[in-house]
């Protein structure tokens, strides 16, 4: 997690495409893995971003932003208590011809 220059913490994830147009609608969501309910959402974005073409091939983004915070009530509270915990980050990208992909991922939460 990152604290971004405009305010706010981060999580920066790279996101690759394969059949999948560039510029790209990524969503993206961050859910905190669950202590027997369900998990808090710890942040929403929406975005379109262009991709680069990588040097396999895939067109690539570096820059794609989830935000983290505590879901309300608790948005203003510090997130250390998150530190070292393990959260579900899913990406979706979709293109202006209808095509889309989801992909999810086990991540543990650090400072950096």
């Amino acid at each position: 997690m990152l604290w971004g220059s405009q305010g706010g913490t981060w999580t920066m994830p790279s996101v690759r495409i394969v059949g999948i147009a560039s510029p790209a609608l990524v969503s993206g969501t961050l859910v905190l893995a669950p202590d027997g309910a369900a998990g808090e959402v710890l942040g929403r974005s929406e975005h379109e971003y262009q991709f680069a073409r990588s040097a396999d091939g895939t067109l690539e983004c570096h820059t794609v932003a989830v935000p983290v915070q505590h879901a309300p009530p608790r948005q203003f509270e510090a997130i250390s208590d998150l530190y070292g915990r393990t959260a579900t980050l899913s990406i979706t990208a979709s293109d202006g011809a209808g095509r889309s992909a989801t992909s999810s991922s086990s991540v543990t939460l650090v400072e950096d």
